[in-house]
């Protein structure tokens, strides 16, 4: 065989080996540059940032059209990469906003346990690389971030409102604050996520801070009532729990479980003070009925003035009212005792001149004062009687003396009259009066 025919047959075989290898840098070319134009579509799927992408794939498919397949196949790849960061750069983008509307909101309520999931899904995708599934993820966790949002900020406008509702309920002025809650609606319905936050957060601060103002206000009021069983026999330890109950509500936020216990406590005292002024009124009735039969005590209406006056929730001036008739009583019952005590003098005057022991007596009488002091009239007259029972039994037997030493001196005026001498009988006068001074009337 010639050597011309060798040379020509190696020339034919590196021609067919370079046209192979073309062929296999056209299609390789070919394929990636049709996955960049894949990925070009995807890109643009998700709204990233394409322009590297396609100037990339834009040079690719000049360098092929030009049969130049290595640069082509060299741009189509750097084409592809570009795809990859920019679809990854749009996803954690995504993941970012996502959190950020949730940190926008988070002052008024926390992120739920589903839509952390969903995010901390969606970046470990991201992280593996796998894209379309992490695409999927991401715009998942777009979505229930979105709707968490929604539910917070829905739910904050709720409570906005119901506290607005609550503080018309108080009687508070609040004009201004239904402009502002007309103004959060509007930003809500626009979609405008941080001046929905901001108006929520003043709207509901501002209201807060009324409530707050008018529960210290009612408290106050209610103490002042409280106090009232320093002058008056109310039983209000079940009035004071619950006042402890409102203020731990309101400091935990439940405003309108704190005033439903203020409620409770007006409740209560109410109850208490209707049923203690009843009493008081028919015990003041009575004692100036029983007084009566010496002394007129003229209380007017009473229990029509106290009801009065608790209806139109006047409590320290019903307590007034029900002291200054207790005081004409008391007036009207010393008045009496003082009386009956000094219809008493003379005989106890005349017990202790005859030496008899009166200390007992004068005891009793003066526990009888103090009986009175404390409103206790029916004791008072018992102690003093028992004090007139121990005068009367020291002066036991004077009586009969006295009488005996009456006859006595009428007998003499008598024998005077008649001129006869009683002078033995007048020495026996002089002698019993003596014993009778001293205590010993049986002499």
């Amino acid at each position: 065989m010639s050597n011309d025919y060798v040379k020509q047959l190696q020339l034919a075989k590196q021609l067919e080996q370079k046209a192979r290898e073309a062929a296999r840098g056209r299609e390789t070319a070919e394929a990636k540059i049709e996955e960049a134009t894949a990925l070009l579509s995807k890109v643009k799927e998700m709204q990233a940032p394409s322009a590297e992408t396609e100037k990339l794939l834009t040079l690719a498919n000049q360098s092929y059209s030009e049969k130049d397949y290595k640069e082509a196949l060299s741009y189509a790849v750097k084409s592809v990469e570009a795809s990859v960061r920019a679809r990854k750069e749009r996803l954690q983008d995504m993941l970012r906003e996502a959190r950020s509307i949730l940190n926008r909101v988070s002052e008024l309520g926390k992120a739920e346990a589903d839509t952390e999931k969903a995010l901390k899904k969606a970046s470990e995708a991201i992280d593996s690389g796998d894209l379309d599934e992490a695409y999927g993820l991401s715009k998942d966790a777009w979505d229930v971030s979105e709707r968490n949002a929604n539910r917070v900020l829905s739910e904050a406008f709720g409570l906005a409102q119901s506290s607005l509702l609550f503080a018309e309920k108080l009687e508070l002025k609040v004009d201004k604050q239904k402009t502002a809650l007309r103004n959060c609606r509007e930003a809500l319905e626009s979609g405008d996520v941080g001046k929905s936050v901001e108006l929520i957060q003043s709207l509901s601060g501002a209201l807060r801070s009324m409530t707050l103002d008018r529960f210290v206000q009612r408290a106050a009021k209610l103490e002042t009532l409280l106090s009232l069983e320093t002058r008056f026999p109310l039983q209000l330890q079940e009035a004071r729990l619950k006042m402890a109950k409102g203020r731990e509500l309101i400091s935990l936020g439940k405003v309108e479980e704190a005033f439903g216990a203020l409620d409770d406590t007006e409740d209560v005292f109410s109850r208490s003070f209707s049923k203690v002024a009843g009493q008081r009124i028919t015990e003041l009735k009575k004692r100036a009925e029983n007084v009566s039969r010496w002394k007129k005590v003229n209380l007017g209406d009473l229990e029509g003035d106290a009801r009065r006056l608790e209806l139109d929730e006047k409590y320290p001036e019903a307590v007034a009212l029900l002291d200054s008739a207790r005081g004409k009583v008391r007036d009207a019952e010393k008045e009496v005792l003082l009386r009956y005590m000094a219809a008493m003098q003379p005989r106890l005057k005349l017990a202790h001149l005859t030496k008899k022991d009166v200390a007992p007596a004068l005891q009793k009488m003066d526990e009888a004062r103090k009986a009175l002091q404390g409103d206790d009239l029916n004791r008072a007259f018992a102690l003093v009687e028992e004090a007139r029972n121990v005068i009367e039994e020291r002066l036991q037997g004077y009586d009969q003396v006295e009488l005996e030493l009456k006859n006595a001196q009428a007998l003499r005026s008598r024998c005077d009259d008649l001129g006869l001498a009683c002078s033995e009988g007048s020495k026996l006068m002089a002698l019993a009066r003596k014993q009778a001074m001293q205590g010993d009337y049986a002499t």
